[in-house]
């Protein structure tokens, strides 16, 4: 799916999100593609959201390496994240925004919740594409970021909530953290 604006796209991910088990995640188009078709340089590519059963995706994004989210003989699902141990909780319900702490959360399977980050861009506010293996998210930080190569360099993304973006001002911006409290210049 294409759009001409990020306006267009993060309403089409909120709907999506809401409504479906699948998640519209924004990313690079080819350059062809966007000069041919006349629409802007962003696709939205459709994925299974996390909550899923033997989803390969933890609650917090990273992958699973081994086996796929499950409960593995404990009462809250989880996987592996590495060859050497390192887990991370999965979600069983959608990683919804929490009004009250103004945070992603998700169920774990065992009557508590994690923190979550959901599945939504592969773009980081300079415009750079994200590792394939590594999509915008959380990764137990405050802020959303992801890494751009294998020499572990990184860059800030925008937060789900809120889309680069003039947002009043003369520059194009977006905050990077939920709680509304850091923000970045971007590039739409």
């Amino acid at each position: 799916m294409s759009f001409l604006s990020l306006a267009d796209w993060h309403g089409q991910f909120e709907e999506m999100y809401k409504q479906d088990n699948l998640t519209c995640v924004l990313a690079p188009a080819s350059a062809g593609v966007a000069k041919v078709s006349g629409t802007w340089d962003r696709v939205c590519t459709l994925q299974e959201q996390k909550h899923l059963p033997d989803s390969g995706v933890t609650a917090k994004g990273w992958r699973c390496v081994g086996q796929a989210c499950g409960y593995h003989g404990y009462d809250y699902r989880g996987c592996n994240t590495s060859h050497s141990g390192d887990w991370d909780y999965c979600c069983t319900e959608k990683c919804t925004m929490d009004q009250e702490s103004n945070r992603y959360d998700c169920s774990r399977g065992d009557g508590y919740s994690t923190k979550c980050s959901p599945q939504y861009s592969t773009i980081t506010v300079s415009g750079k594409a994200c590792r394939a293996d590594h999509p915008c998210g959380l990764y137990e930080k405050s802020c959303f970021w992801c890494y751009i190569d294998y020499q572990q360099n990184w860059e800030y993304c925008c937060s789900p909530q809120h889309y680069c973006g003039d947002n009043g001002y003369s520059y194009q911006w977006c905050y990077i953290q939920d709680t509304e409290k850091s923000w970045q210049y971007s590039t739409p």
